[in-house]
């Protein structure tokens, strides 16, 4: 039941990403005087903050194996009760404002990075088997704590889609 809860949570934390997203958005997204931002979402990749575009969630087992085997993973971090940690949103460098939405969530891999295959990632959840007290930024350091037994890691069959957007001085 607990593991049903957090599907669903994660699957209507991920419903935020179905918005369109004007391009205009994709140039000037930093500046909070554009009122162009709705669909756009901020988490993290290798201890940067990223934003992502309106996004596309499907559930196949298939296609969900073969993006964990690439090493093509989205983490959402989740408190045992399955809110998002204020860790995890609040050490964002850049505040979510005009319109973008913070969900903390960790990406494993982007366009610039070698190896990387589409713009599709397979959702897991990292569950914290106590409130959170730091921000996890990194896939590594979801596995870490996975390792620590800080938490668990509950695989899904979900997958998502969603563009990043202006990416390319990540890597």
């Amino acid at each position: 039941m607990r593991f049903r809860s957090l599907v669903v949570l994660a699957s209507c934390a991920l419903a935020l990403f179905v918005t369109a997203v004007p391009g205009q958005a994709a140039v000037d997204f930093f500046n909070p005087a554009v009122s162009s931002f709705a669909g756009i979402t901020t988490g993290w990749y290798d201890h940067q903050q990223i934003w992502y575009d309106s996004a596309t969630v499907v559930s196949s087992s298939t296609a969900a194996e073969q993006l964990a085997a690439q090493g093509q993973v989205v983490y959402h971090v989740a408190n045992p009760d399955g809110s998002t940690s204020p860790f995890q949103i609040n050490s964002l460098p850049t505040p979510a404002t005009g319109g973008i939405t913070a969900s903390g969530n960790v990406l494993s891999a982007i366009p610039t990075e070698v190896g990387y295959n589409g713009g599709a990632w397979n959702l897991k959840i990292f569950v914290w088997n106590a409130p959170a007290t730091r921000a996890l930024t990194k896939d590594d350091d979801i596995l870490a704590a996975v390792a620590d037994g800080e938490g668990v890691l509950i695989t899904t069959q979900t997958v998502v889609r969603c563009p990043l957007v202006n990416f390319s001085a990540l890597r």
